[in-house]
Protein backbone atom coordinates (compact mmCIF):
# COMPACT_ATOMS: atom_id res chain seq x y z
CA UNK A 1 0.00 0.00 0.00
CA UNK A 2 0.67 3.65 -0.97
CA UNK A 3 0.54 5.59 1.98
CA UNK A 4 0.69 9.62 2.95
CA UNK A 5 0.87 11.27 6.48
CA UNK A 6 0.46 14.77 7.14
CA UNK A 7 2.52 15.61 10.05
CA UNK A 8 3.83 19.08 10.49
CA UNK A 9 6.14 19.89 13.43
CA UNK A 10 8.29 17.01 12.87
CA UNK A 11 11.46 19.20 12.60
CA UNK A 12 13.69 19.87 14.85
CA UNK A 13 13.49 16.82 16.48
CA UNK A 14 13.64 18.47 19.79
CA UNK A 15 10.92 20.29 19.68
CA UNK A 16 8.35 17.11 18.70
CA UNK A 17 4.87 16.81 20.09
CA UNK A 18 3.36 13.28 20.65
CA UNK A 19 1.59 13.32 16.77
CA UNK A 20 4.76 13.51 15.61
CA UNK A 21 6.45 10.83 17.78
CA UNK A 22 2.93 8.99 16.67
CA UNK A 23 3.87 9.59 12.87
CA UNK A 24 7.07 8.66 12.69
CA UNK A 25 6.63 5.59 14.50
CA UNK A 26 4.11 4.01 12.46
CA UNK A 27 5.34 5.14 9.51
CA UNK A 28 8.56 3.00 10.36
CA UNK A 29 6.57 0.28 11.25
CA UNK A 30 4.05 0.15 8.07
CA UNK A 31 7.94 0.42 5.89
CA UNK A 32 9.12 -2.74 7.97
CA UNK A 33 6.15 -4.41 6.74
CA UNK A 34 6.71 -3.75 2.99
CA UNK A 35 4.17 -0.50 2.48
CA UNK A 36 5.63 2.32 0.94
CA UNK A 37 5.51 5.51 3.00
CA UNK A 38 5.35 9.22 2.09
CA UNK A 39 5.38 11.82 5.15
CA UNK A 40 4.09 16.25 4.15
CA UNK A 41 5.91 18.19 6.68
CA UNK A 42 6.98 21.96 6.97
CA UNK A 43 10.54 21.99 7.46
CA UNK A 44 13.76 20.73 6.05
CA UNK A 45 14.72 17.99 8.38
CA UNK A 46 17.62 18.17 10.49
CA UNK A 47 21.19 17.54 9.24
CA UNK A 48 21.00 14.39 10.96
CA UNK A 49 18.08 12.76 9.56
CA UNK A 50 18.23 9.96 7.39
CA UNK A 51 15.08 8.50 5.40
CA UNK A 52 13.88 5.31 6.85
CA UNK A 53 14.06 2.42 4.00
CA UNK A 54 10.67 2.72 2.13
CA UNK A 55 9.85 6.40 3.84
CA UNK A 56 10.32 9.22 1.75
CA UNK A 57 9.93 12.60 3.19
CA UNK A 58 8.51 16.06 1.65
CA UNK A 59 8.42 18.85 2.68
CA UNK A 60 6.15 21.97 2.01
CA UNK A 61 6.57 25.82 2.52
CA UNK A 62 3.80 26.88 4.19
CA UNK A 63 3.40 30.29 4.39
CA UNK A 64 0.83 32.22 7.26
CA UNK A 65 -0.41 35.32 6.05
CA UNK A 66 -1.50 37.27 9.05
CA UNK A 67 -4.22 39.24 7.18
CA UNK A 68 -5.74 35.76 5.88
CA UNK A 69 -5.02 33.70 9.50
CA UNK A 70 -6.62 36.15 11.87
CA UNK A 71 -10.05 35.73 10.01
CA UNK A 72 -9.93 31.99 8.52
CA UNK A 73 -7.19 30.41 9.93
CA UNK A 74 -5.46 27.58 8.45
CA UNK A 75 -7.53 28.53 4.76
CA UNK A 76 -4.58 29.44 2.97
CA UNK A 77 -2.08 26.77 4.87
CA UNK A 78 -4.89 23.93 3.87
CA UNK A 79 -4.62 25.23 0.08
CA UNK A 80 -0.85 24.73 0.30
CA UNK A 81 -0.83 21.77 1.80
CA UNK A 82 -3.48 20.12 -0.75
CA UNK A 83 -1.75 21.22 -3.88
CA UNK A 84 1.32 19.37 -2.63
CA UNK A 85 -0.67 16.60 -2.07
CA UNK A 86 -2.04 16.67 -5.36
CA UNK A 87 1.56 16.97 -6.53
CA UNK A 88 2.47 13.77 -4.55
CA UNK A 89 -0.77 11.87 -6.20
CA UNK A 90 0.53 12.33 -9.50
CA UNK A 91 3.99 11.35 -9.04
CA UNK A 92 3.53 8.74 -6.70
CA UNK A 93 0.18 7.43 -6.60
CA UNK A 94 -0.83 7.48 -3.32
CA UNK A 95 -3.39 5.50 -2.64
CA UNK A 96 -4.99 6.95 1.46
CA UNK A 97 -3.78 10.31 2.73
CA UNK A 98 -3.66 10.57 6.72
CA UNK A 99 -4.56 13.86 8.34
CA UNK A 100 -4.58 15.43 12.15
CA UNK A 101 -7.93 17.10 12.79
CA UNK A 102 -6.51 19.82 14.32
CA UNK A 103 -6.71 23.11 12.60
CA UNK A 104 -8.37 21.51 9.83
CA UNK A 105 -5.71 20.87 7.30
CA UNK A 106 -7.68 18.95 4.91
CA UNK A 107 -9.87 21.29 4.43
CA UNK A 108 -9.51 22.38 0.66
CA UNK A 109 -8.13 19.23 -0.39
CA UNK A 110 -11.36 16.99 0.88
CA UNK A 111 -13.16 18.98 -2.17
CA UNK A 112 -11.04 17.04 -4.19
CA UNK A 113 -9.50 14.40 -2.98
CA UNK A 114 -7.44 12.21 -5.39
CA UNK A 115 -6.70 9.54 -2.84
CA UNK A 116 -8.97 8.75 -0.20
CA UNK A 117 -8.46 11.29 3.38
CA UNK A 118 -8.40 9.63 6.94
CA UNK A 119 -8.80 12.27 10.13
CA UNK A 120 -7.34 10.98 13.10
CA UNK A 121 -9.10 12.30 15.71
CA UNK A 122 -7.43 13.79 18.82
CA UNK A 123 -8.25 16.51 21.38
CA UNK A 124 -10.44 19.14 19.26
CA UNK A 125 -10.20 22.60 19.22
CA UNK A 126 -13.72 22.60 20.75
CA UNK A 127 -12.42 20.76 23.59
CA UNK A 128 -9.72 22.77 24.52
CA UNK A 129 -11.76 25.80 24.11
CA UNK A 130 -14.10 24.56 26.67
CA UNK A 131 -11.10 23.81 29.08
CA UNK A 132 -9.47 26.56 28.24
CA UNK A 133 -12.29 28.96 28.51
CA UNK A 134 -11.33 30.63 25.51
CA UNK A 135 -13.34 34.03 23.75
CA UNK A 136 -15.33 33.23 20.90
CA UNK A 137 -14.51 35.28 18.35
CA UNK A 138 -14.45 35.43 14.53
CA UNK A 139 -11.49 33.33 14.25
CA UNK A 140 -12.46 30.58 16.88
CA UNK A 141 -15.91 30.66 15.17
CA UNK A 142 -14.41 29.35 11.58
CA UNK A 143 -11.54 27.40 13.61
CA UNK A 144 -14.85 25.27 15.51
CA UNK A 145 -16.67 25.24 12.03
CA UNK A 146 -13.37 24.30 9.57
CA UNK A 147 -12.54 21.72 11.72
CA UNK A 148 -16.06 19.71 11.84
CA UNK A 149 -16.41 20.31 7.52
CA UNK A 150 -12.77 19.21 7.42
CA UNK A 151 -13.52 15.34 9.33
CA UNK A 152 -17.15 14.87 8.04
CA UNK A 153 -15.97 15.56 4.28
CA UNK A 154 -13.15 12.79 5.29
CA UNK A 155 -13.05 9.22 3.41
CA UNK A 156 -12.93 7.80 6.74
CA UNK A 157 -12.74 9.08 10.50
CA UNK A 158 -10.40 7.07 13.23
CA UNK A 159 -9.19 7.54 16.87
CA UNK A 160 -8.16 6.23 19.94
CA UNK A 161 -9.90 5.37 22.39
CA UNK A 162 -13.93 4.46 22.87
CA UNK A 163 -14.16 8.05 25.15
CA UNK A 164 -13.01 9.83 22.51
CA UNK A 165 -15.29 8.28 20.52
CA UNK A 166 -18.14 9.26 22.07
CA UNK A 167 -16.73 13.00 22.17
CA UNK A 168 -16.57 12.86 18.79
CA UNK A 169 -19.71 11.27 17.90
CA UNK A 170 -21.74 14.18 20.31
CA UNK A 171 -19.21 16.89 18.53
CA UNK A 172 -19.64 15.80 14.95
CA UNK A 173 -23.25 14.68 14.53
CA UNK A 174 -21.90 11.04 13.72
CA UNK A 175 -22.81 7.67 14.58
CA UNK A 176 -20.73 5.86 16.20
CA UNK A 177 -20.04 3.18 14.15
CA UNK A 178 -18.45 6.26 11.32
CA UNK A 179 -15.08 6.57 13.53
CA UNK A 180 -13.04 3.32 13.77
CA UNK A 181 -11.58 2.66 16.64
CA UNK A 182 -7.18 1.78 15.93
CA UNK A 183 -5.43 2.85 19.44
CA UNK A 184 -1.54 4.57 19.32
CA UNK A 185 1.07 2.22 19.60
CA UNK A 186 4.72 2.03 20.61
CA UNK A 187 7.67 -0.44 20.50
CA UNK A 188 7.88 -2.26 23.75
CA UNK A 189 10.71 -4.31 25.04
CA UNK A 190 9.72 -8.17 25.09
CA UNK A 191 11.58 -7.87 28.69
CA UNK A 192 12.49 -5.28 31.08
CA UNK A 193 16.76 -4.35 31.70
CA UNK A 194 18.27 -4.97 34.85
CA UNK A 195 16.84 -1.11 36.88
CA UNK A 196 20.54 0.57 37.38
CA UNK A 197 22.09 0.39 40.68
CA UNK A 198 21.54 4.16 42.62
CA UNK A 199 22.81 4.83 45.99
CA UNK A 200 20.86 3.91 49.01
CA UNK A 201 19.79 7.80 49.91
CA UNK A 202 19.31 9.07 46.32
CA UNK A 203 15.97 10.79 45.80
CA UNK A 204 13.67 9.32 44.09
CA UNK A 205 13.17 10.65 40.68
CA UNK A 206 9.52 12.12 38.99
CA UNK A 207 9.17 13.15 35.26
CA UNK A 208 6.35 14.78 33.81
CA UNK A 209 6.72 14.68 30.19
CA UNK A 210 4.51 17.88 27.72
CA UNK A 211 3.05 21.09 27.09
CA UNK A 212 3.05 23.33 29.63
CA UNK A 213 -0.55 24.40 29.73
CA UNK A 214 -3.41 24.53 31.18
CA UNK A 215 -4.86 21.43 29.83
CA UNK A 216 -1.81 18.95 30.66
CA UNK A 217 -2.69 20.27 34.09
CA UNK A 218 0.77 20.95 35.41
CA UNK A 219 -0.44 23.89 37.25
CA UNK A 220 -2.17 21.40 39.05
CA UNK A 221 0.92 19.29 39.49
CA UNK A 222 2.84 22.45 41.09
CA UNK A 223 0.13 22.70 43.57
CA UNK A 224 0.74 19.49 45.19
CA UNK A 225 4.30 19.78 45.47
CA UNK A 226 4.44 21.08 49.08
CA UNK A 227 2.54 18.40 50.51
CA UNK A 228 4.50 15.90 48.58
CA UNK A 229 7.72 17.58 49.58
CA UNK A 230 6.57 17.67 53.68
CA UNK A 231 5.19 13.93 53.44
CA UNK A 232 6.97 11.98 50.87
CA UNK A 233 10.65 10.40 50.68
CA UNK A 234 13.14 12.54 48.80
CA UNK A 235 12.67 13.35 45.43
CA UNK A 236 13.99 14.84 42.19
CA UNK A 237 10.92 15.67 39.06
CA UNK A 238 11.80 17.17 35.87
CA UNK A 239 9.64 18.97 33.32
CA UNK A 240 9.98 18.57 30.35
CA UNK A 241 7.83 20.63 27.95
CA UNK A 242 7.90 23.53 26.42
CA UNK A 243 6.71 26.41 28.66
CA UNK A 244 3.40 28.52 27.66
CA UNK A 245 1.96 31.88 29.75
CA UNK A 246 -0.98 29.77 30.91
CA UNK A 247 -0.01 30.19 34.46
CA UNK A 248 -1.67 32.92 36.96
CA UNK A 249 -1.01 36.27 35.49
CA UNK A 250 0.19 34.93 32.07
CA UNK A 251 3.05 34.07 33.68
CA UNK A 252 4.93 31.10 31.93
CA UNK A 253 4.73 28.38 34.52
CA UNK A 254 8.28 28.57 35.28
CA UNK A 255 8.10 32.08 36.29
CA UNK A 256 4.89 31.16 38.53
CA UNK A 257 6.61 28.57 40.14
CA UNK A 258 9.85 30.41 40.85
CA UNK A 259 7.97 33.77 42.19
CA UNK A 260 5.21 31.82 44.03
CA UNK A 261 6.95 28.51 45.88
CA UNK A 262 9.03 28.65 49.00
CA UNK A 263 13.08 27.80 48.16
CA UNK A 264 12.52 24.28 49.42
CA UNK A 265 9.99 23.04 46.68
CA UNK A 266 11.85 24.94 44.10
CA UNK A 267 15.28 22.78 44.91
CA UNK A 268 13.35 19.43 43.92
CA UNK A 269 12.40 20.73 40.75
CA UNK A 270 14.05 21.09 37.13
CA UNK A 271 12.69 22.43 33.97
CA UNK A 272 13.51 21.20 30.75
CA UNK A 273 11.84 23.69 27.91
CA UNK A 274 13.09 20.69 25.25
CA UNK A 275 14.92 17.30 24.75
CA UNK A 276 16.41 15.41 22.36
CA UNK A 277 14.84 12.06 21.49
CA UNK A 278 17.84 10.40 23.19
CA UNK A 279 17.47 12.22 26.11
CA UNK A 280 13.59 12.33 26.50
CA UNK A 281 14.07 7.95 26.33
CA UNK A 282 16.67 8.68 28.84
CA UNK A 283 14.16 10.53 31.35
CA UNK A 284 11.45 7.68 30.91
CA UNK A 285 13.76 4.93 31.45
CA UNK A 286 15.23 6.70 34.08
CA UNK A 287 12.23 7.69 36.73
CA UNK A 288 10.42 5.85 39.20
CA UNK A 289 7.14 7.77 39.02
CA UNK A 290 5.66 9.54 35.69
CA UNK A 291 2.82 11.67 36.45
CA UNK A 292 0.59 14.03 33.72
CA UNK A 293 -2.04 14.78 35.77
CA UNK A 294 -4.07 16.11 32.27
CA UNK A 295 -7.96 17.61 32.05
CA UNK A 296 -8.44 16.09 29.39
CA UNK A 297 -6.13 13.49 26.55
CA UNK A 298 -8.16 11.69 24.07
CA UNK A 299 -5.23 9.06 24.27
CA UNK A 300 -2.00 9.99 26.55
CA UNK A 301 1.19 9.15 24.42
CA UNK A 302 3.25 9.96 27.49
CA UNK A 303 1.74 7.06 29.27
CA UNK A 304 2.59 4.51 27.16
CA UNK A 305 5.61 6.12 26.45
CA UNK A 306 6.34 6.09 30.31
CA UNK A 307 4.57 2.38 31.14
CA UNK A 308 6.52 0.63 28.39
CA UNK A 309 9.91 0.61 30.23
CA UNK A 310 7.68 -0.49 33.57
CA UNK A 311 6.92 2.56 34.90
CA UNK A 312 4.00 3.01 37.26
CA UNK A 313 1.81 6.42 36.03
CA UNK A 314 -0.21 8.77 37.66
CA UNK A 315 -3.24 10.80 35.72
CA UNK A 316 -6.57 11.99 35.94
CA UNK A 317 -10.13 9.96 35.04
CA UNK A 318 -10.93 11.97 31.80
CA UNK A 319 -11.19 11.56 28.23
CA UNK A 320 -9.22 8.43 27.24
CA UNK A 321 -7.06 7.97 29.77
CA UNK A 322 -8.88 5.59 32.16
CA UNK A 323 -8.57 3.26 28.77
CA UNK A 324 -5.29 3.71 29.21
CA UNK A 325 -3.84 3.69 32.23
CA UNK A 326 -5.31 0.77 34.31
CA UNK A 327 -6.42 2.29 37.47
CA UNK A 328 -4.86 0.56 40.47
CA UNK A 329 -2.85 -1.90 38.09
CA UNK A 330 -1.00 0.27 36.29
CA UNK A 331 -0.75 3.69 37.96
CA UNK A 332 -3.32 5.71 39.90
CA UNK A 333 -5.80 8.21 38.80
CA UNK A 334 -6.91 11.20 40.41
CA UNK A 335 -10.21 13.65 39.47
CA UNK A 336 -8.78 16.69 37.25
CA UNK A 337 -8.32 19.44 38.87
CA UNK A 338 -7.79 18.30 41.98
CA UNK A 339 -4.49 18.57 43.57
CA UNK A 340 -4.58 18.06 46.88
CA UNK A 341 -5.81 14.05 45.56
CA UNK A 342 -3.01 14.00 42.97
CA UNK A 343 -0.50 15.05 45.89
CA UNK A 344 -1.62 11.58 47.77
CA UNK A 345 -1.65 9.52 44.81
CA UNK A 346 2.41 10.77 44.42
CA UNK A 347 2.76 10.14 47.99
CA UNK A 348 1.60 6.76 48.20
CA UNK A 349 3.04 5.61 45.51
CA UNK A 350 6.80 7.75 46.35
CA UNK A 351 6.13 5.54 49.71
CA UNK A 352 6.15 2.62 48.57
CA UNK A 353 8.62 0.85 46.90
CA UNK A 354 6.78 -2.91 46.78
CA UNK A 355 3.43 -0.90 45.42
CA UNK A 356 5.35 1.15 42.98
CA UNK A 357 7.68 -1.66 41.32
CA UNK A 358 3.95 -4.05 41.04
CA UNK A 359 2.42 -1.75 39.38
CA UNK A 360 5.61 -1.18 36.55
CA UNK A 361 5.82 -4.80 36.19
CA UNK A 362 1.82 -4.77 35.17
CA UNK A 363 2.60 -1.20 33.23
CA UNK A 364 4.93 -3.16 31.09
CA UNK A 365 2.67 -6.42 30.27
CA UNK A 366 -0.03 -4.18 29.76
CA UNK A 367 1.41 -1.91 27.10
CA UNK A 368 2.93 -4.85 25.50
CA UNK A 369 -0.09 -6.33 25.21
CA UNK A 370 -2.28 -4.15 23.95
CA UNK A 371 0.24 -1.56 22.83
CA UNK A 372 2.24 -2.93 20.93
CA UNK A 373 3.41 -0.57 17.52
CA UNK A 374 3.03 -3.95 15.27
CA UNK A 375 -0.41 -4.94 16.65
CA UNK A 376 -1.57 -1.81 16.02
CA UNK A 377 -0.05 -0.88 12.67
CA UNK A 378 -1.96 -4.08 11.13
CA UNK A 379 -5.08 -2.87 12.76
CA UNK A 380 -4.81 0.76 11.01
CA UNK A 381 -3.93 -0.96 7.62
CA UNK A 382 -6.79 -2.81 7.75
CA UNK A 383 -9.01 0.66 8.48
CA UNK A 384 -7.25 2.09 5.55
CA UNK A 385 -8.31 -0.79 3.11
CA UNK A 386 -12.00 -0.53 4.45
CA UNK A 387 -11.68 2.96 3.69
CA UNK A 388 -10.53 2.76 0.43
CA UNK A 389 -13.01 0.00 -0.22
CA UNK A 390 -16.28 2.02 0.66
CA UNK A 391 -14.65 5.42 -1.62
CA UNK A 392 -14.47 3.01 -4.82
CA UNK A 393 -18.14 1.46 -4.41
CA UNK A 394 -18.82 5.29 -3.78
Amino acid sequence: MNICFLCFSLFPAKLRGGISYYVLRMARELADNGHSVHILTDHEPDPDWADPPNVRLHVVKVRWLPVIGRWVPGVRESWQIARALWRLHRRHGIEVVEFPNWEAPNLIYNWWKPAPSVTRLSTSFAETRRIDALPLGPSERFSLWSERAAALESSGLMTHTRAHRRTMVEELGVREERIGLVPHGIEVPERLPAPAERPPDAPLKLLFVGRLEHRKGILDLLKALPAVVDRAPRFDLTVIGRDRRHAPGGRTFRQYFEQEFPPAVQARVKFCDVAADEELDSAYRGCDLFVAPALYESFGLTYIEAMRYGKPVIGCRAGGVPEVVKEGLTGLLVAPSAPQELAKAIIALLSNAELRNGMGREAHRWTRDNFSITRTARVQVEFYRDVIARERRR
